[in-house]
């Protein structure tokens, strides 16, 4: 076989950390998929994501095209898909959006080039397969270019057979033992130029969506402060001015006319009271109390407007009390708006649950209200700009205003957290975090 000119650490199946060796000649199959993949992970990001589930075979195929005749490559990519198989089902559902990054740097963590950092010390944690048993395993490699059905299934009983593979356990790497004499090697410096741009290009995108988002409702909240000044006024003379013309009013008709004037002046200044609220909410007058008597009577007095539209409003009270510190008036206008947004999002029928727990996930405020309502759902652009205020997102079932603009605001002014997860036809699960007021 030829000498290795870089090595792979994965598990076997029972766990044992190994590694295996790849020949110079796998370091352009190797430098092709990992420019294929950068590409992808650098175009438009928005029309990579939509198409992320359909295209995912497209890309793990050119993968496995460019670079699984190698052995110990076509190992790997077979172990590095049973791990994402064990993660996806324990997390529910693969994150698309970071699967190539995903992949990538985990390529890049298994594979030990000369430049790689501390490459000895990576390998002496890593089993040595022998040689001659390494030979007798995979003999010729896959060398007829095979279907990737036919490549993935040898490749998985190699990987199968190094549980039974004679190796061992070796504290004190050396040169030696394992040569990495390849530092000046083109094909290295190449493969080795492209993780360090894979690497910028993920910390480049990492929270990309926050900032951004970020950005966005930042420029809406000033543009909505300064709006908001310059509308008020007028609005407020043209309510004056109607309700001094309705005092000498005497015509039936035209005092009819007059009060449609006041009332959608006074419409006009509430939407942009909403505005500023969204732009400057007040700052919050916090007070400790029991969630459950914040969620109950919101819950009744909800329960006619849901009646209307047939839905069930259902509130699970907690077990034990949680004793929770905030601004009473403002968390119970955010749920407000929650709530009616989820009952506007049901036709026909359903059902909107409101339950409360201590939040078990560290990243969330102590008490974790969850709103779940079984409706049409939201595509992933939806979710996106659900908090700006107006946006329109009538065809989820939701209305346009300024509910969940304003739920955001004072949550998060409470020292909460909103956050919002739905896939279309699968209903929406709106979550808000907010502070115990002593931790359990």
């Amino acid at each position: 076989m030829s000498p290795a000119a870089a090595w792979l650490l994965l598990d076997s199946p029972s766990g044992r950390h190994l590694s295996l060796p790849v020949p110079r000649r796998a370091l352009g199959g190797l430098t092709r998929a990992v420019s294929f993949v950068l590409r992808r992970m650098a175009v438009d990001r928005d029309a990579a994501l939509a198409q992320e589930v359909e295209d995912r075979a497209d890309w793990e195929d050119v993968c496995w095209q460019a670079c699984a005749t190698d052995p110990a490559m076509a190992i790997w990519m077979v172990a590095e898909s049973h791990r994402q198989a064990v993660e996806a089902a324990q997390a529910g559902q693969a994150d698309g959006e970071s699967s190539l990054h995903r992949w990538l740097e985990r390529l890049r963590n298994a594979l030990v080039l000369p430049l790689s950092p501390q490459p000895l010390g990576r390998l002496g944690a890593a089993a040595t397969v022998p040689e001659t048993w390494w030979h007798e395993l995979v003999g010729g490699g896959l060398t007829d270019q095979p279907s990737r059905l036919i490549a993935a299934e040898l490749a998985r009983q190699w990987w199968e057979c190094l549980d039974e593979c004679p190796a061992t356990e070796q504290a004190d790497p050396s040169a030696a033992r394992f040569p990495l004499d390849g530092a000046d090697d083109e094909q290295v410096l190449i493969l080795d130029s492209l993780f360090l741009a894979a690497g910028a290009v993920g910390r480049l995108l990492a929270g990309y969506d926050s900032r951004v988002a970020a950005a966005r409702l930042e420029a809406i909240r000033e543009l909505a402060y300064g709006a908001g000044h310059e509308i008020n006024n007028p609005l407020a003379n043209i309510a004056a001015r109607g309700q001094a013309l309705l005092l000498d009013e005497t015509d039936p008709e035209r005092r009819r006319r007059l009060a449609t004037i006041v009332d959608q002046a006074f419409r006009g200044r509430d939407m942009i009271g909403g505005l500023m609220i969204f732009a400057r909410p007040p700052r919050p007058s916090p007070t400790s109390v029991d969630i459950a008597a914040v969620l109950e009577p919101l819950t009744q007095s909800l329960q006619a407007t849901a009646t209307e539209r047939g839905v069930r409003l259902a509130f699970n009270p907690p077990q034990t009390p949680i004793i929770v510190r905030i601004d009473r008036g403002q968390i119970e206008e955010s749920l407000r708006g929650i709530l009616l947004n989820a009952i506007e999002a049901i036709s026909g029928g359903g059902t909107v649950t409101i339950k409360a727990a201590v939040s078990e996930d560290p990243t969330t405020p102590g008490c974790l209200v969850s709103i779940v309502d079984n409706g049409i759902g939201m595509n992933r652009e939806t979710v996106e700009r659900i908090f700006d205020p107006f946006f329109s997102g009538r065809e989820a079932g939701r209305g346009v205003g300024l509910g969940l603009s304003k739920a955001l605001r004072l949550i998060e002014g409470n020292d909460g957290k909103l956050t919002v997860k739905s896939r279309p036809r699968q209903g929406t699960t709106v979550s808000v975090g907010i502070p115990l007021a002593t931790r359990p």
